[in-house]
């Protein structure tokens, strides 16, 4: 997906110790009064008006129109406004392949923010990419818009909806509630500590990053856009080895089957590159038709393994 999105989710890698990876999925609801022709994004607090032609996105918080291939995608990070601009530059877009031609100062709902603006080539095409953070002391949002540059009119369109974004700071978000699947963490002692582009956290005692000695966090979340994999044991083994930790050992490779979902559950050993500490990891995807699911389970104690894999098989996806 987008890569300055990335850039600030691995800015809070670092921070967590953890990859938060993917999200689920989310649409539109009305306004709250006085947000105009806006419309909340559902699973975050801002409203925005969406471009005409656009609806909701199936699989990210946001907005999309299949015909030109452009997107507009809501990201929230349970971070400081201040620490997740200070990686938003030149230097790190450009680590991602991309060009920045203009960079904007604002205010979004009287909060600090900045516009950048610039391109990207991928997949034999160049993409037009706006890019909007702000945020407080709490939390930020980075809102991206991307389209190919061959889509006549639809960056200026873009651009124009992302600045009619409004925060609303008191509406109560329940991202386990939006999610499309759930866990049971009952036994474990597990607790909701929070969410990053809507993947869901969980820690021993409740805080993000855990405050505990062992460090226990399991994250799930729903793969971003439609995707068929193919080579599925590969997959998996490429998702291991982009969290941000040192691969040392891979201990298990097993075949699962959780909730009539085919997929791959990983246990190995690492080093966090934030800690420097050896943590044990466990990964298990599951693959629909056109998406998968991910989990990811880090802890510094060998004990806890056993509640992770019982939280992460509980696994099952809500009924429509």
């Amino acid at each position: 997906m987008f890569s300055c999105q990335f850039a600030a989710q691995n800015h809070f890698y670092s921070i967590t110790g953890l990859a938060l990876l993917l999200a689920s999925a989310v649409f539109s609801q009305p306004a709250a009064t006085g947000a105009g022709t806006g419309v909340f994004v559902k699973g975050t607090k801002i409203t925005m008006v969406p471009p005409e032609a656009f609806v909701p996105a199936g699989n990210f918080a946001g907005f999309q129109q299949e015909a030109s291939g452009a997107s507009i995608m809501v990201v929230s990070i349970p971070a400081p406004y201040e620490t997740i601009a200070a990686s938003m530059n030149s230097q790190g877009f450009a680590s991602q392949g991309i060009v920045v031609d203009n960079t904007e100062k604002l205010q979004i709902s009287g909060l600090p923010g900045i516009l950048m603006s610039g391109s990207q080539k991928a997949h034999g095409l160049t993409y037009i990419r706006y890019s909007l953070i702000f945020g407080n002391e709490k939390e930020s949002i980075i809102i991206n818009g991307a389209c190919p540059d061959k889509s006549a009119g639809v960056p200026a369109k873009i651009k124009a909806s992302i600045l009619t974004t409004v925060y609303h700071p008191d509406v109560l978000i329940d991202p386990v509630a939006e999610a499309d699947f759930e866990l049971d963490t009952k036994p474990s002692q597990l607790r909701f500590a929070g969410n990053v582009a809507n993947s869901l956290i969980f820690t021993m005692d409740g805080n993000l990053p855990p405050e505990v000695a062992d460090k226990t966090m399991l994250v799930a979340a729903k793969s971003f856009s439609e995707l068929a994999v193919s080579q599925q044991k590969e997959f998996a083994t490429r998702r291991l080895q982009g969290l941000p930790m040192t691969i040392e050992k891979v201990i298990s490779t097993d075949s699962v089957m959780t909730d009539s979902l085919a997929g791959y559950e990983i246990l190995a050993e690492g080093t966090s590159r934030e800690t420097g500490i050896r943590e044990f990891v466990l990964l298990h995807i599951l693959y629909g038709e056109s998406y998968y699911y991910l989990m990811v389970g880090t802890t510094e104690k060998e004990t806890i393994l056993p509640r992770l894999k019982t939280v992460i098989r509980s696994f099952r996806r809500k009924k429509p």
